[in-house]
């Protein structure tokens, strides 16, 4: 009785451990194929002077490739995209993305100094990151310079944010 129980255990704890594996190896060319198409649309962005109702993030130090689209900040947040996020009396760029791993959970792997490459409304520009802040959900922190760039996730208990602050280069 207790190696049948024995190999049962081993057996089922075999069974787990493969498809933890499928799943972690699923997931991971999910979020390649994800990357991989955004790559694409990019560089279809890049090549065509005409296009000016979409837009990209883009840091190639943490192979962050974002297809900005224009939208509702609800509907684009409730389909796993980055969105701009209009905040009142402000004249800086915030772009807000869930922190799921084929939208902003990268953030959390960028430097200062870090460049940041965005192109919106026709227009490109160059960042670099320069502060880091950490806040409650309910808060949010003032930046006193204008045509910059904020970033802004969420941490992983939701109750708090990750806001990322770049300024213009040149």
């Amino acid at each position: 009785m207790d190696s049948t129980k024995a190999r049962f255990v081993l057996v089922l704890g075999c069974v787990c451990m493969l498809g933890s594996i499928y799943i972690f190896w699923t997931c991971c060319k999910d979020n390649f194929i994800q990357k991989e198409r955004a790559k694409e649309k990019i560089t279809q962005i890049e090549n065509s002077p005409t296009v000016e109702d979409e837009g990209y993030l883009k840091i190639s130090s943490i192979a962050l490739y974002q297809v900005l689209e224009r939208g509702s900040t609800s509907r684009l947040l409730s389909e796993s995209k980055v969105a701009y996020w209009s905040v009142p009396d402000s004249q800086n760029i915030h772009l807000v993305g869930h922190r799921i791993p084929t939208v902003f959970a990268p953030l959390e792997k960028l430097k200062k100094g870090d460049i940041v490459e965005l192109y919106w409304s026709g227009v490109y520009r160059k960042y670099r990151v320069s502060s880091f802040h950490v806040v409650s959900e309910t808060e949010f922190p003032s930046f006193p310079s204008t045509g910059n760039l904020v970033l802004i996730t969420c941490m992983e208990d939701d109750s708090e944010r990750l806001i990322i602050f770049c300024e213009k280069v040149g």
